[in-house]
């Protein structure tokens, strides 16, 4: 039964993300959203994941490390387009 609450949570979850991405995208840059939501989106689960005790194998460490590593330039890139942004409005 346990399984049905989180079945439920993570849908709920999942809509809401899915409209918060959208209403970003309506109202902000997309260079700016879609890195948060490739970070969020793929980090979140993977720490939930570690806290609630689970260890990934080998491919899945493999995939995690590439993916922190895409994650980084991305974290870059927004760093970046953060200062445009700020620069431009400044003016």
């Amino acid at each position: 039964m346990a399984g049905v609450g989180w079945g439920a949570a993570a849908g709920l979850a999942g809509v809401v993300g899915t409209s918060l991405l959208y209403q970003g995208l309506a109202i902000g840059r997309m260079s700016v959203v879609a890195p948060i939501t490739g970070v969020l989106g793929a980090g979140l689960p993977v720490l939930f994941g570690l806290a609630a005790g689970e260890r990934p194998g080998p491919a899945a460490l493999a995939g995690l490390v590439l993916r922190e590593r895409i994650a980084g330039r991305q974290a870059a890139g927004l760093a970046i387009a953060a200062v445009s942004v700020g620069l431009i409005a400044l003016g």
